[in-house]
């Protein structure tokens, strides 16, 4: 029962592409369940029947409907049925949230308590700050919508209603769904003199010269939101989005740390979800999963731990190689092609140790190739002792592939060699559930890092590729100061950075901007009140006089190209 004075409706949405409620989802539901009054939960696409239960304990208004309008049109077809059925006069606030989030990492009892004292119309969980993208063009601060609540002078008045009842996001890209809801929403209320704040206080994180600097706090920094601000979700998108290799791996792993060390939360929660929702190379790749270990342990190996090892090639070589092998673990040799475990029942931990599999293309590639995988899974019976120490520690690791050098003739880029490894016995059994990683010793890792850097160095050699959009180099090349010294007026084909890059040196040459042009369908944000045409309604302008400059990355370039030329337009640079 709600225990605190607002009597709180709260309208969840999911969506799993295989019906699945994942247990985070039931426990960030019976931790918001304290906290309301009431509570709908709407399915967008699918629910299957034996997971159907898991939501029922909770509540009995679940709605399944078509993932149309993604959350956002489930909410409003919520919304709009209460309003209209005068339902929702009976609530003090109405919080509409997705799945989108793990949590609480803390309780929600100090979020709810301390937004319930403050004197506001709505409020979030986390806040976005005025920025700047080349895709979205000028983003509003505003609150972020995966988590927002709206009390009742609010939604009991008519431009609430009439707010939702013109919304409709039916058949549109997610990119629209952010545009017209998300970016909007804080900024409309707000106009209209509804007062809105946030619990996560991240405003010290703003530049104060310079808007595009600004960042999404949650995407870039979740590990500074909830150890430094206390707060208390986490999205997903700051773990696994594939754009953020970089930075939110480094964050994503330390996060996992952080949250086993000095929270309550069950990180097994996190997963157990994204392991069968992630792809397990971009998993892989997210959370860093290689694992670089020392050749000694001061434990040995753990003597309730039963380990085998299964050796394909020459098993009296490495009994001689590896002495400490004989008192350590079983070993069977393997002569088939086909590895059958057989009864492995009392087994912990396997091992597989395929030598034949790494010969090279030449003498000096097997020998090296063949040490790599050996030193590599059986440096020392310290270095087995870490490795079956760091399947203890990561419960979400089901097997080690160990690293080896490429074969010389092979591209750098050879796939994972998978045909040796050390896996825990469950995940023979289950390895859907499970996600993997590489290892090798410390003294191969330092390998690796020198021929790095040897690379890096032959880059500096080569030399450093010009930017194209660097204003000083594009005004050195003569073809692009022909081209515009021919026209007076011109069009720029892209509003992002690129296009804003261009418009300064057009306007440092005393040149007229008519207007930027976007791909149809794209958001025409106004910048520095130049408007902004769809393509289609510049093919339909007085352009005849003007140039076209295609300010975009190479990337985007590529992709309107075909449609310029199609159009017959041919008086037109490309940067």
């Amino acid at each position: 029962m709600n225990q605190y004075k607002l009597k709180r409706l709260a309208i969840f949405v999911m969506y799993d592409k295989e019906g699945i409620v994942d247990d985070y989802i039931t426990f960030l539901l019976r931790s918001l369940k304290v906290h309301i009054s009431e509570l709908v939960i709407v399915c967008n696409g699918t629910v299957l029947e034996e997971e159907r239960y898991k939501l029922e304990q909770f509540t009995h208004q679940i709605i399944v409907r078509e993932n149309n309008g993604f959350d956002i049109m489930a909410w409003r077809s919520v919304i709009l049925e209460y309003l209209l059925h005068g339902k929702l006069q009976f609530y003090d606030e109405v919080i509409i949230l997705n799945d989108s989030f793990y949590g609480p990492v803390y309780s929600f009892q100090d979020m709810f308590q301390k937004m319930d004292n403050e004197n506001i119309d709505f409020w979030g969980i986390t806040r976005h700050p005025e920025s700047y993208d080349a895709v979205r063009g000028c983003i509003p601060e505003h609150i972020q919508s995966f988590f927002v609540a709206i009390r009742k002078r609010m939604f009991v008045n008519t431009d609430f209603f009439s707010f939702w009842d013109k919304l409709d996001l039916s058949n549109k890209g997610l990119l629209d769904a952010i545009m017209e809801f998300e970016l909007r929403f804080t900024e409309y209320f707000s106009q209209l003199g509804y007062c809105w704040d946030v619990y996560t206080k991240t405003e010290d994180l703003d530049s104060p010269v310079d808007n595009t600097l600004n960042f999404n706090p949650y995407y870039l920094t979740p590990l500074e939101l909830v150890k430094e601000y206390k707060c208390p979700i986490i999205k997903k998108k700051a773990l696994i989005d594939e754009n953020l290799q970089a930075v939110a791996g480094e964050e994503a792993e330390r996060l996992i740390e952080f949250l086993q060390n000095h929270t309550e939360y069950d990180t097994k929660l996190i997963w157990d979800n994204l392991i069968r929702i992630i792809e397990k190379d971009k998993l892989y790749q997210a959370f860093h999963m290689n694992y670089v270990l020392s050749g000694s342990s001061d434990a040995p190996l753990p003597q309730k731990s039963k380990i085998v090892l299964f050796i394909r090639g020459d098993i009296h070589q490495i009994e001689e190689e590896f002495i400490w092998l004989n008192q350590s673990i079983m070993k069977y040799e393997v002569k088939t092609k086909e590895l059958i475990f057989g009864n492995i029942e009392e087994v912990d931990y396997i091992g597989m140790i395929d030598i034949d599999s790494v010969e090279g293309d030449t003498i000096l590639d097997n020998i090296y190739r063949k040490n790599d995988l050996l030193d590599n899974m059986l440096r020392s019976e310290g270095y087995l002792a870490n490795i079956i120490q760091t399947f203890r520690q990561h419960e979400e690791l089901g097997i080690l592939y160990p690293l080896i050098r490429n074969k010389r003739m092979e591209s750098k880029n050879q796939d994972l060699y998978m045909e040796s490894f050390w896996c825990r016995k469950e995940c023979l059994y289950n390895p859907q559930k499970y996600s993997y990683g590489t290892v090798c010793t410390r003294e191969y890792a330092s390998l690796k890092l020198s021929q790095y850097k040897e690379q890096i160095d032959k880059m500096k050699v080569v030399g450093k590729l010009p930017d194209i959009f660097n204003k000083e180099n594009v005004m050195l090349k003569p073809e692009f100061m022909d081209y515009i010294n021919k026209k007076e007026k011109f069009y720029i084909f892209g509003n992002g950075v690129y296009g804003r890059k261009v418009e300064q040196i057009l306007k440092d040459n005393g040149k007229i901007i008519k207007a930027f042009v976007v791909s149809d369908g794209q958001p025409q944000t106004k910048s520095d009140n130049i408007k902004v045409l769809k393509f289609s309604e510049y093919l339909l302008s007085d352009y005849k006089d003007c140039g076209l400059i295609v300010a975009l990355s190479k990337k985007r370039q590529q992709e309107v190209i075909d449609m310029i030329r199609s159009s017959g337009l041919t008086n037109v640079y490309y940067l």
